[in-house]
C-alpha cells in the first residue's frame, strides 16, 4: 500500500468516526441505525473492513452529513457539512444499492470516456493489470479508496460524481416510494 492511499485508508476510517461521533451513539447503536450487523461500525472504524463508495453515502445519509462533503473531508480534510435535508431516512434495500453501484459505475465510465483514456490506458496510468478496470466497470462494489484513485487518474471531482448518485438514488426511492 502507497503513502498516499495509506495516508486515505486513514482519512477513510476518521470520516466514519467522525460521522458517528455527531450522532452521539456508540458503535453499536450506531450499526442499528444503519441496518448493519454490530460489527460493521467498528470494523470501518479500525480499518479491518474498507468502506465502498454506497456505503459511505448511506452513512453520510444516516448521520445528517452530505456526502460529496465527506469525499471532500476525506481528499483534503476540509470540515464536513450538514446537508440541508438534515438525515435522509431512505430503506436502502439491494435493488437500492444495486441502482447506486449502476450509477457509480456509469459516471466513471463517462469520465474515462470523457478523458478519452482507454480501460487498458487506464489500466497503465494507476500502475494496475490490463483487466483492472474491466473488473471495476463490471463490479458491483467499489472501494472509496479505489474511486479517488480513479477520480485523480481521470481527473474527474469525486464529490460531484457522489452528488450525482446521491441525487440519483433520492429521485429514485421516491419515484419507487
Amino acid at each position: 500500500m502507497t503513502r498516499r492511499s495509506s495516508a486515505q485508508q486513514k482519512a477513510v476510517r476518521a470520516a466514519f468516526v467522525a460521522m458517528r461521533n455527531a450522532t452521539k451513539l456508540n458503535q453499536r447503536e450506531f450499526s442499528a441505525r444503519l441496518g448493519r450487523n454490530n460489527s460493521f461500525v467498528w470494523r470501518m472504524e479500525v480499518g479491518e473492513r474498507r468502506a465502498q463508495v454506497i456505503e459511505l453515502i448511506e452513512t453520510a445519509w444516516a448521520t445528517g452529513f452530505s456526502p460529496p462533503s465527506v469525499i471532500e473531508h476525506i481528499e483534503s480534510g476540509r470540515p464536513l457539512v450538514v446537508q440541508a435535508e438534515s438525515r435522509i431516512e431512505i430503506p436502502i434495500g439491494s435493488r437500492l444499492r444495486a441502482f447506486m453501484a449502476r450509477t457509480l459505475i456509469e459516471e466513471i465510465v463517462k469520465a474515462r470516456e470523457a478523458a478519452e483514456e482507454s480501460r487498458r490506458g487506464l489500466s497503465a496510468t494507476i500502475g494496475r493489470s490490463d483487466s483492472y478496470t474491466w473488473k471495476i466497470e463490471n463490479r458491483k462494489r467499489l472501494e472509496v479508496i479505489e474511486f479517488l484513485t480513479l477520480a485523480s487518474a481521470l481527473a474527474f471531482n469525486a464529490a460531484d460524481v457522489v452528488a450525482t448518485v446521491a441525487r440519483a438514488t433520492i429521485a429514485r426511492a421516491t419515484a419507487d416510494g
